[in-house]
């Protein structure tokens, strides 16, 4: 499932950057494809549990 879900994420970091047009527009989406990347592999390491990250990512998010 993982290998899916990486796969999943490259194709859409693809997407993003397409759409992108800016090269900080390109950048943020490579920025979160890697947030959401980090955050998918914790979660099914964690097996269903919320991660440690969780927090942290939506602190970043929320600008703090």
């Amino acid at each position: 499932m993982t290998v899916n879900l990486v796969h999943m994420t490259e194709r859409l970091q693809k997407i993003r950057i397409a759409l992108a047009n800016t090269v900080e527009e390109a950048c943020w989406a490579i920025s979160l494809t890697k947030n959401q990347l980090a955050y998918l592999t914790a979660t099914l390491e964690a097996a269903g549990t919320v991660p440690k990250v969780l927090p942290q990512i939506q602190d970043k998010a929320g600008g703090k």
